[in-house]
């Protein structure tokens, strides 16, 4: 059997959200503390869709000696496992049931709903959140939830997506293939692209902008927004909630404008890590809140702030 074999080093809880579930699913990982610095050495099976993931990530460094089947030579490793385990088990977005796959009709928002994609697992639809505004057309924003690659939430962006059509705007709710139903998080961009394509073609008949089309998402949905960015030629324009990103991801992101909202208490991405990608990216501005965990914006106030000032940051764009 062929493996890929590497380590994340040094380990961030950026690292940890996007990465976190896959490994616990599919890998024999061990990590390791010091003094200095922290490590997560990865073993997978080059069948799992894992494999060609790892390959993909700058961050992964690949080879180094193999995996031991004795767990004690590194000093904390006993600790350093059960940080692992409370971590891939709650690295999701609070209230989500890791595993649960669904969407439309499910899930269903009570707006238009189009298919977007078909695939083997599933097809994909889109949730079109329309505003009450006839005569020109209107910019779009596509919002990713969040979930760790692992778990659907169609509605978590549900509230934003609504405020977006009060503005005037389109707001799109997308769904997406996560990995219980055996897609990768190459998978998981794809659809995020096909999304922005669907919106872009089909932008003259649902009265929208193909000029403007914005792309949001939250945790690994952010993750997926900024790869999706670079893949596609039609986002102008990024709205980030703590997301999985840090200084290796900013190369996704060309000129396009970002807006990034993180907490200072985030314990699953670090703000530092958010802060190293907003610093590498040509045009992006950081909105920090000092209070509140991964996933902070779904509550208020900082639902009402971050909302408001995404919609400003559109607004002034010309959405």
């Amino acid at each position: 059997m062929a493996y890929v074999r590497g380590r994340f080093q040094p380990l961030d809880f950026a690292t940890l959200a996007t990465w976190g579930q896959a490994l616990g699913q599919n890998a024999v990982f061990r990590l390791s503390f010091t003094a200095n610095s922290s490590t997560i050495r990865v073993r997978a099976d080059k069948s799992t869709p894992l494999y060609s993931d790892l390959y993909s990530d700058p961050s992964f460094e690949k080879g180094g000696r193999p995996l031991l089947a004795k767990w004690g030579q590194t000093p904390l490793v006993y600790v350093g496992f059960l940080v692992i385990a409370v971590v891939l088990s709650g690295c999701g977005l609070r209230g989500s049931d890791r595993g649960n796959v669904s969407g439309y009709p499910d899930d269903d928002l009570g707006v238009p709903v189009e298919v977007y994609k078909v695939t083997e697992q599933r097809d994909l639809h889109v949730h079109l959140f329309q505003p009450d505004i006839a005569g020109r057309d209107q910019g779009a924003v596509l919002f990713f939830h969040g979930g760790g690659y692992g778990t659907t939430r169609v509605e978590q962006f549900e509230r934003q997506a609504q405020a977006a059509a009060d503005a005037g705007m389109t707001g799109v709710v997308v769904e997406y293939r996560v990995r219980p139903e055996g897609a990768s998080r190459d998978d998981s961009v794809d659809d995020g692209v096909d999304a922005v394509a669907f919106i872009t073609e089909n932008a003259a008949r649902l009265g929208i902008d193909p000029a403007l089309i914005a792309i949001a998402g939250s945790s690994a949905g952010g993750d997926l927004a900024i790869r999706a960015t670079a893949a596609s030629d039609h986002v102008t324009a990024v709205a980030l909630f703590n997301p999985a990103a840090n200084a290796n991801t900013a190369d996704f992101v060309g000129d396009q404008p970002v807006i990034v909202f993180h907490s200072r208490e985030d314990t699953i991405v670090s703000f530092g890590s958010a802060e190293g990608f907003c610093n590498a990216v040509q045009n992006c501005v950081l909105v920090a809140f000092d209070e509140g965990d991964h996933g902070f914006f779904n509550d208020d106030p900082a639902f009402t702030e971050t909302t408001a000032q995404t919609i400003d940051f559109l607004t002034n764009l010309g959405w």
